[in-house]
Order: C-alpha cells, then sequence, then structure tokens
C-alpha cells in the first residue's frame, strides 16, 4: 500500500487546500490501492504536503490531516499509525527496529 503514498507527495503540490488534496489523493491512489487502508493513507500524505505548503509547522500540518483522516469512513486502522509515530515520538524514545516495527514495516501502513 505503500506504493499508492509515494505518488502523493505532488498532489499536495498542486492542491494546496488540505482538504482538496486529501480528497485527490484519495481518489487516485484508489486507483491502483483499493483498501481504504491504501487510499486514505495516501491522502493524508497529501493533505500533509499541502499543509506545509500553506506555511503550517509540520506538527500541525500532521494534526490538521489527522482531522481531516478522521472524518473519512473506514478511518481507523489507518489513524492508528500516525498516533502511534507521534507517540512514539513525543516520548523521545529511541527509534530501534522493535519500536519502528510498531508503527508499521514500511510497506504497508496498518496496525
Amino acid at each position: 500500500m505503500l506504493g499508492g503514498m509515494m505518488r502523493m507527495a505532488p498532489v499536495g503540490l498542486y492542491e494546496q487546500d488540505s482538504e482538496s488534496a486529501f480528497a485527490l489523493g484519495c481518489e487516485l491512489a484508489a486507483i491502483t490501492h483499493g483498501h481504504p487502508t491504501g487510499y486514505l493513507a495516501a491522502g493524508y500524505l497529501a493533505a500533509i504536503v499541502a499543509e506545509i505548503l500553506r506555511g503550517s509547522q509540520f506538527r500541525t500540518a500532521v494534526a490538521q490531516a489527522m482531522v481531516i483522516l478522521a472524518r473519512a469512513p473506514q478511518h481507523e486502522e489507518t489513524t492508528v499509525c500516525p498516533q502511534r509515530a507521534l507517540s512514539l515520538h513525543d516520548r523521545s524514545l529511541e527509534p530501534t527496529p522493535e519500536r519502528v516495527e510498531q508503527i508499521g514495516q514500511g510497506w504497508i501502513v496498518s496496525a
């Protein structure tokens, strides 16, 4: 499912409104990644890029994209990964292989 995400940064460059970037990112990723976790993760990344381009700090962009993601049907599985990543970051934990594995293995966005 990471294949859908890796194509989404340009969507955030094109659609500078994070809501629009999320929607277009989801739509484009759904062409090849029909599972909600695949296309929602792609839309989430596009929304983050759009927010950053609008001048938001990274953490603010992530939070805004999370709000948009949370409104999407079937978002629960997708939402878990960024929440875990932020939790690990907030606790200033060393990014050991075991901790990174808690977030996912890098090729799929899921719990």
